[in-house]
């Protein structure tokens, strides 16, 4: 078949070819192409076949197919094929969208909304740029990796005022960074450094999730959609001081020279003993956590794990 139609929670999508369609209600809010790029050559896809409420079309050339199909009340978009590596794969290029902004989810500048007007790239990634943010990253590491976990791979998009779409990209997955990009008004995801033979072929799933009430609502969905995934850990221990205040001497630092180095910022014991004191005398509260970042580490151990 060469045209279908798909309803999803209160989405509903109209495929034609390699084109989706994404209505609310009565209204168009998107255009979507389905063919994928692979570094940066475009696939192209072949008629599509149903089979149990999967919907599936071939790409031509290649032992692969694209897929959709409604799972945890999304509409589902992904890619299966025998794949090993691939350096550079654009899922949905240059897709349009009725919107006047868009937020993304990366601290701490980075978690923000931004002009649809405003050509923006944002990765979502545990690895570092090494020309930014070395200063962020383990001594030795290539390349150089944070020491958090990477923030979750969402982005979303307000179609009208106080109504927002979004899409997830559950993981973990075998991709060394996740870029949302909008350029020209027209937005791509693009993954780097691609292992699709780590999962047995299955390349990445992006859910489109609808109906959302602010920015922040996808993050909601993208925990329902990796609970629904069994990708939540339900038993996972708690501990009392995740809820309590964190003061991180970031502040303090940065009006001493450089706040990456160690050597030019006077970062004591004594310095952060009074800090602390001044806080508490301030504040009234004694009861939070410091944090020390990884930069300003005097000294550094040689332990790596795995090694």
């Amino acid at each position: 078949m060469k045209q279908f139609h798909l309803d999803a929670g209160n989405g509903a999508y109209r495929i034609v070819h390699d084109v989706l369609v994404m209505h609310a209600g009565q209204e168009p809010i998107g255009t979507f192409r389905l063919s994928p790029l692979f570094d940066g050559k475009s696939a192209v896809l072949a008629p599509w076949t149903e089979s149990g409420g999967e919907y599936s079309a071939p790409i031509k050339g290649q032992a692969a197919s694209v897929h959709l199909a409604v799972r945890s009340g999304c509409l589902a978009y992904w890619i299966e094929g025998d794949f090993e590596y691939i350096e550079r794969l654009t899922y949905l290029p240059g897709s349009e969208l009725c919107c006047c902004n868009w937020q993304s989810y990366v601290s701490d500048e980075h978690d923000r909304t931004w002009p649809m007007q405003a050509d923006r790239e944002i990765t979502v990634a545990a690895t570092v740029d090494p020309d930014k943010q070395r200063c962020q990253a383990d001594p030795g590491d290539n390349p150089p990796t944070w020491m958090l976990c990477s923030q979750p791979r969402t982005v979303s998009f307000e179609i009208r005022d106080g109504e927002w779409i979004g899409f997830s990209i559950p993981g973990p997955l075998p991709v060394g960074a996740t870029r949302f990009i909008v350029d020209d008004e027209r937005f791509s995801i693009v993954f780097d450094s691609v292992c699709g033979g780590t999962r047995g072929g299955s390349l990445p799933a992006v859910y489109f999730v609808t109906a959302l009430t602010d920015a922040y609502a996808v993050l909601d969905a993208h925990l329902a959609i990796s609970r629904d995934l069994g990708l939540v850990r339900e038993d996972k221990p708690y501990y009392a001081w995740w809820s309590r205040p964190m003061y991180d001497t970031w502040g303090q630092q940065l009006l001493y020279g450089n706040p990456c180095s160690a050597a030019n910022t006077p970062l004591t014991q004594t310095n952060v003993s009074d800090w602390v004191r001044d806080l508490e005398d301030k504040s009234g509260i004694s009861d939070f956590t410091v944090c020390i970042d990884v930069g300003w580490f005097e000294h550094y151990g040689d332990f790596k794990a795995g090694a």
